[in-house]
């Protein structure tokens, strides 16, 4: 995916905009923001989205990169031990996580071809199970890297 610990909130937000397909003006009426508003939430200005709205943007936007942004740039904080380094028995654990994750993908295509058509909530259904699918792999590496 992507590095989202090197960029600044800014280019996370600029990202997740580019990969929703949408343009700032019609993410900023979907938000209900004003074109100033809008316009001081996109540019370079240290004016961002409240709290209470990310949930929003980020379905406005089909995407959570903002959220994964945050997780990624608050992960300095923790102490390295919430990470436990990975056992065999972790590692059977996870896998079967891992493998309950791709199932959900696999169950969400399979109601998405049901009817030969796919829609919008179905895409991002699937997209949902898909980041499941890198968070539960990118814990794994992280467990993995400490052996």
């Amino acid at each position: 995916m992507y590095d989202l610990k090197k960029i600044s909130l800014h280019d996370a937000i600029n990202l997740a905009v580019a990969m929703s397909g949408k343009s700032r003006e019609e993410i900023g009426a979907e938000m209900g923001w004003s074109p100033a508003v809008t316009r001081r939430i996109f540019t370079i200005d240290n004016y961002w989205p409240s709290l209470p709205s990310i949930p929003k943007l980020c379905s406005v936007l089909g995407n959570t990169i903002i959220i994964d942004w945050l997780a990624e740039q608050s992960e300095e904080y923790f102490d390295d031990k919430q990470v436990p380094t990975t056992t065999p028995e972790t590692l059977i654990k996870d896998l079967g996580g891992l493998f309950k994750e791709i199932g959900d993908v696999a169950t969400q295509g399979n109601e998405a071809l049901e009817d030969g058509k796919l829609t919008t909530i179905e895409a991002r259904r699937i997209i949902k199970e898909l980041y499941d699918v890198i968070k539960k792999a990118m814990h794994m590496i992280g467990g993995l890297r400490k052996v």
